[in-house]
This record gives structure tokens, sequence and C-alpha cells, in this order.
């Protein structure tokens, strides 16, 4: 079958292939002066400044390692820890521990976001499933907008019980019983990163809530693949900074308890941000679905 003109040719192979999937996929300004014949016009994809995206990032990885899904697990397994018999100059198996938990967890976030952006990269080639990500990317955010700003509503009443977005309860019983279970003192620090993995696979059903969008928006900046794998690199060291300065505040302070008080004093102001960032990337996402449709 002859292929439509014009064509986009990558690698020797056909990419997008016809006018209508070219003018879905790239942007209209750079299109028309193509057409045009300035060439030069349309501007590769890895040529958007990082002065946008880049901040965006580390503000996105950094609110989601805020996320309480991720720390509470930590929490209990510092707890965990702390009951073995932890004392003295033990004590500093506590950072040994966060520290393992903090690698396993970017690595697992890391592999999740490469193979969802692989197939996010896949998609944005056909005009129909890009507009079918981005709109519904948008419903996502303002949903989770409403539901931050409901959860913030009812930790300012002191109505903590009503918090919608958090993981189910039996999943959290789920987390707790392969800690008490599986994490071994004999064998301390291997078993805290196979649980540490484990553990960041089913939190990922909660922080993924800001995971995904952000995915979504470096879909839309197109970065080239190797500045796409570095921002998420990023967006993962951002993520494990809370859990860095949490385990370092519990090392500090030889107790979970105020750590915990200050966590909890602070979460309606998270749930707050959270719902800030979800419209503000429901407004860029949904500007970028007008401009495809």
């Amino acid at each position: 079958m002859t292929p439509l003109i014009p064509l986009v040719v990558v690698n020797e192979q056909v990419a997008l292939s016809g006018l209508e999937a070219i003018k879905a996929f790239w942007e209209p300004e750079a299109l028309a002066g193509y057409l045009a014949g300035e060439a030069h016009a349309a501007a590769p994809a890895g040529d958007r400044p990082l002065a946008f995206t880049l901040p965006v990032i580390l503000a996105a990885g950094f609110l989601d390692g805020l996320n309480p899904c991720a720390l509470a697990m930590l929490m209990f397994l510092l707890s965990y820890v702390m009951m073995a018999g932890v004392q003295g100059e033990d004590y500093r198996r506590i950072l040994t521990v966060g520290w393992i938990y903090a690698g396993a967890t970017f690595l697992t976030y890391f592999v999740i976001g490469a193979g969802l952006m692989t197939f996010l990269l896949q998609l944005a080639f056909l005009p129909l499933a890009l507009r079918l990500v981005y709109g519904l990317t948008v419903l996502f955010c303002l949903a989770f907008a409403g539901l931050n700003l409901l959860d913030y509503h009812h930790l300012k009443s002191g109505n903590e019980k009503a918090v919608k977005t958090q993981l189910p309860k039996k999943l959290k019983h789920v987390i707790h019983r392969l800690v008490r279970n599986r994490v071994s003192p004999t064998s301390l620090y291997l078993t805290t990163f196979f649980v540490s993995v484990l553990i960041s696979l089913i939190d990922f059903l909660c922080t993924g809530q800001i995971y995904l969008p952000t995915l979504t928006f470096l879909l839309s900046t197109r970065p080239d693949r190797w500045q796409l794998y570095g921002l998420l690199a990023l967006y993962n060291l951002m993520f494990i900074v809370p859990i860095v300065l949490v385990f370092y505040a519990v090392y500090g302070a030889k107790t979970l308890l105020t750590v915990s008080d200050t966590l909890t004093r602070h979460l309606k102001h998270i749930k707050l941000a959270g719902a800030l960032f979800y419209t503000g990337m429901a407004g860029y996402v949904g500007m970028m679905l007008w401009r495809l449709l």
C-alpha cells in the first residue's frame, strides 16, 4: 500500500503517515512553517526548554514523596526495627534500613515509570489514542483535585477517619504482615530490600495518583529519550527526599512519635498542595487536548 504524503520518517521507518496524523502530534506552528517550506521551523522534540519542564518534575516528585502512603509504611518498618531491640550503637541500623527502603523505592518506581512511558510513547503516534490519554488524564486530575480538597476539609475539621485518598485498610494489613513475617532480624538488610520493593508495588495504587499525570505531562513536552529517562530519574530522586528526611528525623529524635505527630499536623497542607497540583495539571493537559481537537 502506498503511504500517504507527507511523511515523518525516523530511523528509516515511517513514524507518521498523512497530514492528519502529523497534525495530531506535531505543534501546529511548527507544522505550518514546515509546510510553507521553512523546514527549520519544525524544531526537534528535544528542543523544548527545560526551564518549564524541570521545576514541574521536581515539584511533582517531592509532593508525591510527601504522600502519607509511602511515609506511613516507612514508619511502620522503622517501628518494627526499633522493637526488634535496636539501641545504642545499633541504632545506626535505622539509617541503613531507611536508605535500603529509599533505594528500593527509587528503583521500583523508576522501572514502573519507564515501562509506562514506553507504552505511552507508542500511543503518541496514534492521534485518537493520544486524545484519549489526554482526556482521561484531565478527568483523573479533576477527580483527585476534588478528593484532595475534600480531604483537606476533613483534616481541617479534625475528621481524619474520613480521608479518602489513602490505601484501603486491607492493603495496609497486607503490608504490615509482609513486614512482620518477611523482615528477618538475622538477614535484616536483604529481607528489607525485597519487602521494600513489594511495599512500593502496593503503594503505587496510592502514590501513582501523582505519578501518572506527571508521565502524561512528560509525554506532552516530548523530550528526547535520554532526557526523558533523566527527568524520570530526577522525579524519583525527589520522591525519596521526604523519605530520607523522615528516617533521619527518626534517627535524630530517637522516637517515632514526634515525627509522626509532625506529619499528622501538616497532612492537611499536603492535601491542599495536592489539590492545587491536580488542578494545574488538568489545566495544562486540557490545553494540550484542545490543541489536538
